[in-house]
């Protein structure tokens, strides 16, 4: 996180550091809430509207966040500054309430039972792959800041990711499948597992993304080390 600070001007102190979190934090809860709103008001089924939004985030981070980190590049040492306030913030918040989505529809801690191991299970697992994922990425890798430097970005080939290519996303979702099955109702349990289910498209656009950002380092990553879990 030092890095994004720096980046950001603001000093490396605790108080920066709650802010940068808080802030991603409310900008997600913010999305969240503005987009149940309008899924109500206009009546949108919630399979669909949760579809919809995957559908916006994908042309995002496939189409429109590539592209613009180009143009930023071109702005030199504000190049992150600019795409942080521009994309980073919002892209990263809004996939992140997709994501959290199915907990809108909490109803209370289900009775123990087999799926309630398996909600145990898949929360432990999610939990797991996000510790490891942070732990060997860092807080500035996830916040993309190594991709506007003037060098190519370095990719991590170390801990987690010398098995799976993308852990933090995937522990995100399965994070957030246990939490359904263990407190949702059916409604959140679908489009949890949807969410899930739609990772293989996250993990396509994502590797195009990356191919087009750091094409040597990431071809040489994807013949080296694989990944025997993708």
């Amino acid at each position: 996180m030092k890095g994004i600070l720096a980046e950001l001007g603001w000093r490396d102190t605790l108080g920066s550091r709650l802010f940068l979190v808080s802030l991603f934090g409310s900008v997600t809860v913010a999305l969240l809430v503005t987009r149940l709103a309008l899924e109500s008001l206009l009546g949108v089924p919630a399979l669909a509207g949760l579809l919809l939004g995957w559908a916006c985030w994908f042309c995002w981070l496939g189409i429109l966040f590539p592209r613009r980190q180009e143009r930023h590049l071109e702005y030199g040492s504000d190049a992150y500054v600019r795409a942080f306030w521009t994309d980073i913030l919002f892209g990263v918040s809004f996939g992140v309430s997709l994501i959290l989505t199915p907990l809108a529809h909490a109803r209370g801690l289900r009775e123990f039972d087999a799926a309630f191991a398996l909600g145990v299970a898949a929360l432990a697992a999610g939990g797991l792959l996000l510790y490891a994922g942070f732990d060997a990425l860092g807080l500035d890798g996830a916040g993309f800041l190594f991709e506007y430097r003037p060098v190519e970005a370095p990719l991590v080939e170390e801990g987690i990711y010398t098995y799976l290519h993308h852990p933090l996303f995937l522990g995100g979702l399965l994070a957030a499948l246990g939490v359904a099955v263990l407190v949702a109702d059916r409604t959140g349990l679908t489009l949890a597992l949807v969410s899930t289910l739609l990772f293989p498209v996250y993990r396509a656009l994502e590797n195009r993304r990356l191919s087009r950002v750091c094409p040597d380092a990431h071809a040489a990553y994807t013949d080296t080390q694989g990944s025997t879990l993708e």
